[in-house]
């Protein structure tokens, strides 16, 4: 089991965005897998960061550091992924 520390500023921005996931931008190819997400700037509202898991078009995400955005799209895509073995093991 994987354990969240959400005292960490970045990681407790992620855990947050969360509730917001269905309001995300989506990035898809052409079979509609979506790529990248968009997500709302928290300090610059309008502004739109596409994130994946491992990377962001943000500054924090420039300098080296692994985002807030790329976090929430990281978690986002682990719950989809329970979600896809819920529903196989339920059939």
């Amino acid at each position: 089991m994987t354990m969240i520390d959400t005292d960490e500023n970045r990681t407790a921005k992620a855990v947050a965005a969360l509730a917001r996931a269905g309001q995300w931008l989506k990035v898809r190819d052409a079979s509609g897998r979506a790529l990248a997400y968009g997500i709302e700037s928290a300090s610059r509202p309008g502004v739109y960061h596409f994130a994946t898991a491992r990377q962001c078009t943000c500054e924090d995400a420039q300098r080296g550091h692994h985002c807030w955005h790329a976090r929430a799209v990281s978690l986002h895509l682990a719950a989809l992924r329970c979600q896809r073995r819920e529903v196989a093991t339920a059939a």
